[in-house]
């Protein structure tokens, strides 16, 4: 028990799993203050966490971190032991069932899986309508929440609230119900995710979708839906797909983070699975790491410049302590919030990237980033920082070895993530402390302001309006009318445009003399199509005056 005595109040806390409830903290009474209230007034004692850097929302048997070893397990297994033994789907079966699988088990598992690969048809067409040049992780997030318009039957809002949940008086035949429609989603989202990454890869360089490959293995037909053109016979390299699912279940999950614990948040309100993945896929694409990483290689430019990029560091580390408002540099890839030794997975995704290397050759963002770790490795500033190279320094260098573009990473970071993201989805709504999400806030605004002086009291608040002369008469800026894009934004979009065009005749052209002339044909037509609007769009452009006044 913990004794936690406040002026002359005292409560006995009691202590669980190394942490005290919350909640305990509200028995205490304090003045109000924010907004104030009345001479003797008081409120329950809230506990503020930006970030929550020191509180636990919830309890899981998922996965655990050694932070002192600098050890990961998932559902007891070292990981380490994991990549070696294992394989990806046996990963996400672990993940989402608690334990591994027999053979049997296994391939029936697997079985499933690969047969909710295929999107439907209206699915694909709806993907085919997002812009050219659309990030690849904004339409996956987009589709993704679109499969529960295709299975109404799976959202509880329609369906009914208690669709996912194994009530605790429910009888046998509510549960069942209630396993197989988990099941059914399960399913979908780990089969599906990759086809509509795929999807969204070859979208952006104007190729048309391939269907699933007849394969059992996840990462093959993952590969196969990005690379084949027309060939027949097309399989991926055995060796790259070993790599990739090896790097696969070392991102499969990774405890509380952003990600996951946005899909308990999400999942806390009842929502159906497949609107809570996409949420939580949008948690994981704002974290723009992996890209910069590779920003920051491409920075340095050569080995010979690590030191001097190193000394920045220290130097503008120095001027952030000095000058508040200044902004260090960052070592991108270096330390980690959660692990405070080496990160276990770094190490496993440093060993994939030699046998890549090994593969199709060295490259110069690899010297860079060799050398790097090597020079802060023995730099005091660093080592004493716990300052080491973490599983989002070599991810993003493999990436770009594989030639994806950079806006590709946080997509691949997500694909392996789903199992994980699941396994929480699930743990969440079987929690017995299952709740809806409700976080308190400390109000710190106005308490209370009079609608008749908003002029006097707002003017020191909001800046003056812009001074700006309308041409009424165009109607321009009416209620219901189209803004017209100034010259800029249209110079702009041609550039996009030209870009998407090289990339669409570069691919042309390394169609072989074997290709299908019909998916040759089709190329053409969708190339002159866009050379079309792009002429139409250089047009617009040139009959333009400089500026557009408003």
């Amino acid at each position: 028990m913990l004794k936690v005595v406040f002026e002359s109040q005292e409560q006995q806390v009691p202590i669980t799993n190394q942490s005290i409830p919350a909640t305990a903290f509200s028995k205490f009474r304090v003045p109000q203050t924010t907004p104030p209230g009345d001479k003797g007034d008081t409120v329950p004692l809230r506990l503020f966490d930006p970030g929550f850097k020191n509180t636990a929302v919830c309890k899981s048997k998922i996965s655990y971190v050694d932070v002192e070893t600098g050890k990961l397990y998932y559902r007891g297994y070292d990981v380490e032991e994991l990549v070696e033994r294992s394989s990806y789907l046996e990963v996400a079966y672990l993940l989402v069932h608690g334990q591994l699988p027999t053979q049997k088990e296994f391939q029936q598992w697997v079985y499933d899986v690969m047969h909710h690969t295929y999107l439907h048809s209206h699915l694909e067409a709806q993907m085919t309508k997002f812009r050219y040049d659309a990030h690849p992780m904004v339409m996956t997030i987009a589709t993704i929440a679109s499969l529960s318009t295709f299975h109404p039957e799976a959202n509880p809002a329609v369906v009914g609230d208690t669709l996912y949940l194994k009530q605790k008086d429910g009888d046998p035949k509510q549960h069942q119900r209630a396993e197989n429609a988990r099941h059914k989603a399960v399913l979908r989202m780990i089969g599906k995710v990759p086809t509509i990454v795929a999807n969204a890869y070859r979208h952006r360089q104007g190729r048309s979708f391939n269907p699933p490959m007849a394969t059992n293995n996840y990462c093959e037909n993952l590969l196969y839906m990005m690379d084949r053109l027309n060939e027949e016979d097309y399989r991926p390299n055995s060796r790259l797909v070993s790599i990739l699912d090896k790097l696969f279940i070392i991102l499969a999950e990774n405890g509380s983070n952003c990600s996951t614990v946005m899909i308990r948040h999400l999942v806390s309100s009842g929502v159906d699975p497949y609107t809570a993945l996409s949420g939580a896929a949008g948690a994981l694409f704002g974290e723009r790491k992996n890209a910069a990483v590779v920003d920051m290689l491409q920075k340095i430019g050569n080995p010979s410049n690590v030191k001097d990029f190193l000394e920045s560091i220290k130097e503008s580390n120095r001027q952030s302590k000095a000058s508040k408002g200044v902004r260090s540099v960052k070592l991108q890839g270096f330390g980690h919030r959660i692990y405070k030794s080496v990160d276990p997975r770094a190490k496993i995704a440093k060993q994939l990237l030699m046998q890549i290397i090994d593969l199709v050759g060295p490259d110069p963002l690899t010297d860079i980033a060799f050398e790097l770790e090597k020079q802060a490795a023995h730099d005091p500033f660093f080592v004493s920082r716990n300052l080491h190279p973490n599983v989002d320094f070599w991810t993003p260098i493999i990436f770009a070895m594989l030639d994806f573009p950079s806006d590709m990473f946080p997509v691949w970071m997500f694909i392996p993530r789903v199992s994980g993201m699941i396994a929480h989805l699930i743990e969440a709504i079987d929690d017995p402390e299952y709740k809806i999400f409700r976080p308190r806030q400390i109000y710190v605004g106005h308490v209370l302001r009079s609608y008749d002086n908003k002029d006097d009291e707002d003017a020191h608040l909001l800046p003056a309006p812009p001074t700006k002369i309308v041409d009424r008469k165009a109607s321009r800026l009416s209620f219901g009318a189209q803004v017209t894009p100034s010259k800029a934004e249209l110079e702009r979009e041609m550039g996009l445009m030209q870009q998407t065009l090289e990339r669409m005749n570069l691919s042309l052209g390394n169609l072989g003399p074997d290709a299908n002339q019909s998916s040759v044909q089709e190329r053409v037509k969708m190339i002159q199509i866009m050379e079309q609007e792009l002429e139409a769009l250089k047009q617009k452009v040139l009959k333009m005056p400089a500026t557009i006044t408003e």
